[in-house]
């Protein structure tokens, strides 16, 4: 597989930060989370890694920063204030960093791959370099999330990015190896069944028992 892009730092690093249990995480709330999240996720070292990804799961808390994202992501251009680049930046970087530390089952566990194939239409150059960078090492962990970005036509928007980032040796080195590990996956796996879209009723029960974990 292409080599995995190297974890990547907090955009922010407020001297009150610092690497928190997933216990910790999971008891803060809203945009409170998002920092600390991101500082921990690009911090964390050693078997403490292999232990935040096992709190974590037993959590909502990266299910519940995906969609704080998300909800910056639909938001036009015009009417992404700093703090909303704050928000992506954070959340696509921290899942970047997830995925290096053995997350990548968590992060398609809650919704994270789905956003980061959002991400690569993204107005940010840096959230379209940490949704590449990070579909990279995901594709190449999991010929599943592989799958996933053919099933769902994002493939042509990686030759696209290629294409009109030629000159950017940083965006193309990620983009280059997501598509190399793609394809290994293709000659090397077949692919799985398309998940069947969630109901509204699902997607009502997963977003209360997310939003009941954060008041736990």
């Amino acid at each position: 597989m292409a080599g995995a892009a190297s974890s990547v730092g907090s955009p922010s690093k407020p001297d009150s930060i610092k690497v928190h249990t997933a216990e910790e995480l999971a008891a803060l709330s809203g945009l409170d989370l998002l920092a600390p999240l991101s500082y921990t996720l690009a911090h964390v070292v050693g078997a403490a890694e292999q232990e935040l990804v096992s709190g974590l799961r037993a959590t909502y808390v990266v299910q519940r920063a995906v969609k704080l994202a998300k909800e910056q992501l639909r938001k036009p251009n015009e009417e992404l204030t700093v703090q909303g680049q704050d928000v992506l930046c954070q959340v696509f970087g921290g899942l970047v960093n997830l995925a290096c530390i053995g997350g990548v089952q968590l992060v398609k566990e809650q919704d994270g791959l789905e956003l980061m194939i959002d991400g690569m239409q993204a107005d940010l150059y840096a959230v379209r370099y940490f949704a590449v960078a990070g579909l990279q090492n995901m594709c190449g962990q999991d010929y599943e999330c592989a799958w996933r970005v053919v099933q769902t036509n994002a493939e042509p928007l990686l030759h696209d990015l290629l294409r009109t980032t030629a000159d950017d040796e940083q965006m193309a080195r990620v983009v280059v190896g997501a598509l190399v590990n793609i394809d290994a996956a293709k000659q090397q796996s077949s692919p799985p069944d398309e998940p069947k879209p969630k109901t509204r009723r699902e997607r009502r029960a997963a977003e209360a028992a997310a939003a009941e974990g954060a008041h736990k």
